[in-house]
Order: structure tokens, then sequence, then C-alpha cells
């Protein structure tokens, strides 16, 4: 079973060298022919004869990655990405009967030069497990009998194929008739002796110098859940001889092999392609999923099975990043344009492939050519991946249009948070600020702990570099930088501050916060105001903008980047109070009010009520005006900002991810009624046969970004008002937005317990009952009145 570790082991204490610091009882290893710019697949095996039952702890890691089989179960997997001075391990407890027992892990590695994962940081092929109870000539490596085999005939396939760049690496090639079958079992297969690498080394506990790449540290996040995915549609099948150049659907879709895939895909019985077949057939997993593909195949020498994945069928034969899709729920006369694994089938009984990887997306094209023998296919199963959300919050009101979202609000978050966050699953799966801080805010309603934003602020705090600034993309083995993500990330820690558990973890981050500024406040020019770093100043993904970006806030003086970094430095300062850090916040304070005099002068605009983006005040964005409301310096300007934004139509608006901060400055400024209207863009996604909520308006390149799930968050913030009144979330401020709505009720999940409420409203009047959880009070506000609310339940009737 994994358990999670929550402070690094200082693995054998009393073993303290002031030359090379804390080292593990184990070696990591290797095998012999493993090397850095060589792709491999390697599987370690260790037995051992136990005279007594024993319950011990392994502590396991690899490089790349793992699966820990014991006695030939599935146990877990890993490792959880990071960079090389912050390698996770994980941490199993183990509990065996006396007997003979076996340890098999099951390794790979994609080397650079192959297209490993954009977000994999590595260094070489390697592999350690090392046990903290028992000698560790019993299960170290290093130091027990292990025995390594080199699986190498699983090869790496990488196409960047239909001009779109896939940035989530190679996938795998299996050769089934070079293969040893049964070598899990020790007995068959070129097993050898592996090479000894560096002792495990603890991160930050070296004295006089490193010798090991891997800085070792406890990972920090239960393990994901994987589940089976069931009811999965055959939409169609032909016999193209090359499904990679004919991807026209349909030609003459043939019923019999529909029939004989659902009932090997659904109903678990085999099925035989006969000699000398070629067959394509096209799955609708009827949602968007994280997939691992396990098949089972007896026979079929020479013949090959190719499963390729995909997120959404295409309109043309072009499959361009911004290529039309269409209805997502059509499949008829569009194309496919998938890629994934290749397995050729070594003509033996009982043949078992299983993806080393998920992979992101809804559809699946299964093809077949078979040479002269037939092939049977024993079974083909898909299994879903992804963090274990249990989702303890909750909304529902009359409005059924509204709640028809959350499904695909809630998918958006699961399919996009896995070990990290992610960007998107299936063309990156990176983590960015820009995205973390606004899917944080579906997790802090909804899941207890503080174990995925401070893995979130960790990680990038380790990425800091001397210029001051973290990267925009972290983990990632291109480094990248977005200004902007550094103010993205100050956000980050505020909102920690206000919803966390904890705040003793963010004293850590501190200086790093500071850094940020003052790269931003070294550009800022003699006029007084900041000039767009060199750099790519994402904003968003409007129509018409030049990769995210207006002209000014790309490289000359923006005043949406000004306010930006006004906002971000009254956060700093919120926090710093927070943390009794009061001379620090006083030196911010004054920053701030001294960049906002200036800002003011430079870019209000009185005729159009609003901030304009360039000093000339021909350019008049939303992203502006909420970021203004948002801060602390221009309150007198509220109203008018808010007339500004909900009648203004000379405003360029937001699109999917920013329009979280038009949510933020509704719900602050009074004028949350234009949810109403904005929340219709989510609706149409439904209408489009969305799954998930896109990375921008059509044409889209990801059909899955998390950033643009913030509606749920809003349903429970913003129409019930439900907020923390204080840092902590000590105190609580429930301030709800009910529309035209009758009857609205939710939940969500506080360090103490649940808050849960539920509302009634006939003609003007408003009933409800609201219980908090022992420990917490607050405030209850509606049209103008405040009531004091107290633990335990609270009858409301306005």
């Amino acid at each position: 079973m994994k358990i999670y570790q929550k402070k690094d082991l200082f693995l054998n204490k009393d073993n303290i060298d002031f030359l090379k610091g804390y080292k593990w009882d184990a070696y990591w290893i290797k095998h012999p022919k493993a090397h850095r710019d060589k792709t491999g697949v390697y599987a370690y095996l260790l037995k051992i004869n136990l005279k007594n039952r024993a319950s011990f702890k392994i502590h396991i890691s690899a490089d790349q990655r793992y699966k820990l089989y014991i006695d030939n179960k599935f146990e877990g997997l890993g490792t959880e990405r990071s960079d090389l001075n912050n390698w996770a391990y994980d941490t199993y407890k183990l509990n065996l009967k006396p007997g003979e027992h076996s340890i098999f892990v099951f390794t790979w590695y994609i080397a650079p030069k192959d297209h490993h994962p954009i977000a994999q940081i590595t260094a070489e092929p390697g592999f350690i497990l090392c046990t903290e109870d028992l000698p560790k000539e019993t299960v170290s490596t290093g130091f027990a009998p292990w025995k390594v085999i080199d699986l190498s005939l699983f090869y790496p396939i990488y196409k960047s194929q239909f001009d779109r760049n896939i940035f989530t690496g190679s996938r795998f090639g299996y050769k089934g008739k070079d293969f040893p079958l049964g070598y899990e079992t020790g007995n068959k297969g070129n097993w050898t002796e592996p090479t000894l690498l560096s002792l495990g080394e603890q991160r930050n506990m070296s004295y006089g110098g490193t010798y090991s790449p891997w800085q070792l540290k406890p990972s920090t996040l239960p393990p994901e859940k994987i589940s089976p995915i069931k009811n999965i549609t055959i939409l169609y099948a032909d016999q193209s001889r090359n499904p990679l150049k004919d991807r026209l659907m349909p030609r003459k879709n043939i019923i019999k092999y529909c029939n004989l895939f659902d009932n090997l895909i659904n109903n678990n019985k085999s099925i035989t392609i006969p000699p000398h077949t070629t067959l394509r057939v096209i799955l609708d997993l009827n949602n968007y999923y994280c997939i691992y593909t396990t098949i089972k195949t007896t026979a079929g020498l020479g013949s090959s099975v190719n499963i390729a994945y995909e997120e959404s069928l295409y309109e043309t034969d072009n499959h361009n990043w911004f290529a039309p899709k269409g209805n997502r729920n059509e499949w008829k006369n569009k194309y496919f344009a998938g890629e994934g694994e290749v397995i050729e089938p070594g003509g033996e009984k009982h043949e078992n492939f299983e993806t080393p990887w998920w992979k992101g997306g809804r559809f699946i094209q299964i093809s077949i050519k078979t040479e002269d023998t037939p092939l049977t296919i024993n079974s083909l199963k898909f299994k879903d991946t992804h963090y274990n959300f249990k989702w303890e919050s909750y909304f529902d009101c009359d409005n059924k249009k509204w709640t028809s979202i959350i499904p695909m609000l809630k998918r958006s978050i699961e399919m996009c948070t896995h070990e990290t966050l992610m960007d998107c699953p299936y063309y990156e799966e990176q983590m960015y600020p820009i995205d973390s801080r606004i899917s944080l805010h579906n997790y802090y309603i909804s899941e207890k702990g503080n174990s995925l934003p401070l893995k979130v602020i960790d990680t990038f705090h380790n990425s800091l570099e001397d210029i001051g600034m973290i990267r925009s993309n972290y983990p990632s083995s291109v480094r990248q930088f977005i200004p902007g993500a550094g103010l993205f990330w100050i956000g980050i820690l505020y909102d920690y501050a206000l919803f966390g558990y904890d705040l003793k973890p963010l004293q850590k981050y501190i200086f790093t916060a500071f850094k940020i500024i003052n790269y931003f406040e070294e550009k800022i020019n003699k006029e007084g105001l900041l000039k767009s770093p060199k750099a790519w100043n994402f904003l968003d993904w409007v129509p018409g903008f030049v990769n995210g970006s207006t002209k000014e806030h790309q490289s000359g003086i923006s005043g949406q980047y000004n306010i930006h970094l006004i906002y971000t430095i009254d956060l700093l300062v919120k926090l710093l109070n927070i943390l009794n850090e009061k001379q620090f916040a006083e030196r911010y304070k004054k920053l701030s009010h001294k960049l906002a005099k200036k800002v003011l002068e430079t870019f209000w605009d009185k005729e159009q009520g609003a901030f304009a983006d360039d000093k000339d005040h021909t350019l008049f964005l939303e992203h502006t005006q909420c970021l203004a409301i948002l801060s602390d310096h221009f309150q007198d300007k509220i109203p008018t900002l808010a007339k500004t934004l909900t009648h203004n139509k000379n405003l360029i608006e937001t699109t999917i991810s920013y329009k979280f901060y038009l949510f933020e400055a509704a719900k602050k400024a009074g004028f949350f009624d234009i949810f109403k209207d904005k929340i219709n863009y989510w609706l149409s996604l439904l209408d489009l046969g969305f799954k998930t909520t896109p990375e921008q308006p059509e044409p889209t390149r990801s059909d899955c970004h998390a950033w643009g799930s913030h509606p749920y968050y809003f349903f429970l913030s913003g129409i019930l008002g439900i907020n923390p009144a204080e840092s902590g979330f000590k105190t609580v401020r429930i301030k709800p937005n009910l529309f035209d709505l009758r009857s609205a009720e939710g939940a969500i999940i506080h360090k103490n317990g649940m808050i849960k409420v539920k509302y009634k409203i006939n003609k003007k009047d408003l009933s409800g009952e609201i219980l908090l959880p022992k420990g917490l009070k607050g405030t209850f506000e509606y049209k103008g009145k405040i009531i004091e609310i107290s633990p335990g339940e609270n009858k409301i009737k306005i």
C-alpha cells in the first residue's frame, strides 16, 4: 500500500559523512547498457524468502518512471514529476507472509533525442529502492541480489505529422516476436546484474558536495484514481489499408466489425481477425479521459495493431492546431488525426501489452493489419486516471441549464490534475501559474488538505532563475519565461493564505515573491511606469491579439500590465500583513501607491470611464478594468468601472480563462448579474458536444483546459455567496447573488467540516438554512441586511 510521507525521511541518520551528507542505504542502479542518450525499457526483479511474516516500508524512485508489482500484483506507480534537485520518491507499506516473494519493477526512460515529454526533467536511466526496517542486504538496491533485463524491444514512436506539435512525448511500440514471454518470473530472458550508480542522497543534506544527480524528497500527493472506462460506442469500421493517409469517415461502415468490437470491448468476448485483413475501427468513449490501454492477444505473427488517440475529429484534411472540428458529437465525413502505440504480436499465446503512460482524448482508432495467420484479440480494455478528487462540494438550483454544465466543469478539472496541475493533457501536460491559480480555487472549495496547492507553490518556487523570475512552465525540460506568470504565482500565495489550513509554509516563499516584484521594479522607467519586459508577455487568447498580447503589453508601456503589477503588489501587501511582516508590507505599499498614481494620470480616460492600454487611449480591455477593481488603489473608480464593464461596447472582451477575473471583479463590485449573460458561453459548449472546457474560443487547439472550469467555483462563491472573510478561512462571509432563481443550495469544504446553504425565494422574500461547522462563525448579507451567523444551524428569513 502506498502511503503519504509528510516529512523528509533522513534515512540512516547515524551515518553522516561531512563530505557526503545524508545517504540512503541503497544505490541507484541501471542496466549495464542503459545510457542517457538511449531510450530504454528495463525491468528489475528481486526474489526474497522470508522465514517470518514481515511488515516493512520501502522507498522507491526511478528516472523516468516505474510501475511496482509485489508477487505479480500491481502496487503503484511513479515517479511524481519534479526536478533533479527535488526528485520524488514514493513510500509503500508491505505486509508479507513467510515464504518466497517477488518485487518486480517495470521502468522506462525516453531519451531527450527521442522526444521525451516536455514536462519531464531527467538525468539518465536509473532505479532505486530502499528499506528502513530490514537489513539492507534483504531488499535495498546495490546490496540485495537484484537482477535487470533490457526490454528495449519496446521502441519510441514520435510523429509530428499533421502540422501540429504534440509536446507529451513519444509513445511506445512493441515487437512481440523477440519478446521473452514470462520474463516477469526471472526464468526467461537475458537477466543480468545491474550497474551501480550513486548512493541515494537526501535533498539539501550534502556537506561538501553532491555525488548523485537525484536529490531525493518524499512525494507529496496521494495515489491517482484509476478506474475502468465503460459503455464505449463503436462508431465506425472500414478496411482502409493506410488509415494515416485515408482518414476520412465514413466510406462504407462495416457493421459486422462494429458488432465484433462491441462484443470485445463491452462484453469481454474475444474476436479473431482473419489472415491478410486490414481493418480500422473508431471508438467514441463518450467523455474525455486520460487513458491507459491494455490489449491481450493470441497468435497473429506478423500482424500489427495501431492504437491512436484524439480529442476531437476534424472537419477538413488540415489538422493543424486551429483546424475546424465542429460539433464534437458528430463524426460522419470527419477525419481522425491521432497518434499512439504500435503493437506487433509475436504469434504466441496470451501476449499482454499495457501502455506505460496515459494519453488524453475522447476518440480512439484501432488499426489492424494481419499477414499469414489470424490474430485473436482476447481483451481490449481502457482505464481512466486522474487526481483522486472527492468532490465534497456541490451546487444545485432550479435553473437546470446552469447545473447541466457542472459535469463538464468537473471533468475539466479532473483531466488536468495529476501529479501536477496541467494546462492540457493532450498537447503539453505542463503546469503554468496562469492556469494553476484558477484551477486551485475549485480545489479549495472541494477538497480537504493543502498538499496540492503547496506542491504547486513549491514547484514554481524551485524554478526561480538568477534573473529574479520563476519559470512560466515547470517542471519542464524547456526554459520558458512569461514574466506575468510570476505575478500569478504571488496570487497563488495570497489565495493559499486566504483558504489554506496552515500558513507557516508561506514564510519559505516570501523572498521569492520579493525577487519577482523586484524584477518588475527594475523595469519601471523614468516616467514611473512599467516597461514591458523583453519576453513572451502573454495575456489572453483574444482573437486579434498577436501571440496572446496587445502591442503595448508585448513590447511597450501597457496600462493592463501596470495595473496587473499594482494588483499583485496589493496582494503581496495583504499577505505580508497576514504573516505579520509589517515592515516589508509598508515598503511594498509605498511602491504600489506610487505606481498607481502614475497609472491614473497616464491611462485613465474619463470619457470612456475606463483605463486604456496605451498612452494614446485607443485601446480598452476588460482585463484592465477587472484588475483595477480588484486592486486596492482605484476604489473611487469602482462604480464607474462597474458601469463600463456592463455597458461599454468599446472594451475588448476577456476570453474563457480571464473571465475568472471578470467574475471576481463583478463579485466584489456588485454587478454579478453579468454572470447570467457570460455563462451562456459555457452553455454553448454543451451544444457543440464539448465534454471539457477548451483552451480558447473556436477554433481552439486544445479541447481540455481546466482554466475554463471556474464557473463551478462561482456557482458556490458568487451565486451561493460563500467566501472566506479573513485569512485561513477563520470566518465566513455569505453574500448570495440569486438573480431570478427560486431555489439554490450547495456546500463547500472547510477545515472544520462542511459549510452548507439552502435558499428559497418567494417573490422578494428569501428564506433558508445555513449550516456552519464547529468553530466557524461569520455574517450573512442580503439586500443590504447583515445577519450574524454561528456554528450549527442558522435559520434565515429576509
